[in-house]
C-alpha cells in the first residue's frame, strides 16, 4: 500500500535543513580554486568589487597564498572594478586582472612575486606597495595603464626604488608614502631615483620591442 507523502512535513524538514546550514555558515561557493591554496577566478560572473578570499571556501581552512589565471575561468575581462588582497598572498600570476578597470590597488606586504600583464590593461592612477619590493616583481606586470602616475612604498621596506614601474608611456618612479623628505644637500649626484627610471625606460624600450615583434611574427 503507498501511503500519501505529506508536503506539509517536508516543508518544515527543507525549511529546518536551511536553516541549519545557514546557522554553521554553510554557503554558495564563490570562487574557484586550482590547488587547495590557489584562488582562479569566480564561479559565475565576477562582482564589480572583488574580495579575494584568505580561507580555501571548500574544505574552509587551506589559506589561500596564490591567485593564478585561468584562461576560461580567472579574473581577467571581467569588468572588476576594484580587489581586496588579503595579507596571505604570496603570489600573483601573470595576467591574473588583465583588462578589467582598476583605478588602484594595494599590494599585500607578504607577495613576492607578481607575473607579467597581472595588472595590464586596467584604468590605474596609484598603486600601493605594504612589503619589501617583490623579489619576483615582473617589469611588465602594470603595462598599459596610461594613467598610472603614482607608486608608493612604506617606511621601513627593503628594495626600494628599484626599477621604475612600467606604465604605457613614461615608466613611474616608486615614492615612499610618509619618508621624510630628504634635502637638496642629501641628494648625490647619481639617485636611486635616476637609476631606476634609467632602468625602467629600457626595460620599457625592451617591452615594447618584444610586443613589436610578436606583432610581426
Amino acid at each position: 500500500m503507498i501511503k500519501m507523502v505529506n508536503v506539509r512535513y517536508l516543508e518544515k524538514v527543507f525549511s529546518i535543513l536551511c536553516l541549519t546550514a545557514a546557522a554553521s555558515g554553510v554557503h554558495a561557493q564563490t570562487f574557484t580554486y586550482g590547488p587547495a591554496n590557489t584562488v582562479t577566478g569566480c564561479v559565475a560572473a565576477c562582482p564589480s568589487s572583488v574580495s579575494i578570499p584568505s580561507v580555501n571556501e571548500i574544505d574552509g581552512t587551506t589559506p589561500i597564498t596564490e591567485i593564478v589565471n585561468l584562461p576560461a575561468a580567472g579574473f581577467s575581462s571581467s569588468n572588476i572594478n576594484s580587489v581586496t588582497i588579503p595579507d596571505s598572498i604570496t603570489l600573483i600570476s601573470g595576467n591574473s586582472f588583465l583588462f578589467n578597470n582598476l583605478s588602484s590597488v594595494t599590494i599585500p606586504e607578504n607577495v613576492t612575486t607578481i607575473g607579467f600583464g597581472a595588472f595590464e590593461g586596467n584604468q590605474l592612477t596609484s598603486i600601493l606597495f605594504e612589503g619589501n619590493r617583490p623579489a619576483g616583481l615582473n617589469a611588465g606586470a602594470f603595462v598599459d595603464n596610461a594613467t598610472l602616475t603614482t607608486v608608493n612604498y612604506l617606511p621601513g621596506k627593503t628594495g626600494w626604488p628599484g626599477a621604475a614601474i612600467l606604465n604605457s608611456s613614461t615608466p613611474v618612479i616608486p615614492t615612499c608614502l610618509g619618508c621624510p623628505t630628504p634635502s637638496p644637500s642629501q641628494i648625490p649626484s647619481s639617485t636611486p631615483a635616476t637609476l631606476a627610471l634609467l632602468a625602467g625606460l629600457l626595460g620599457f624600450a625592451g617591452y615594447r620591442n618584444r610586443r613589436k615583434r610578436k606583432s610581426v611574427s
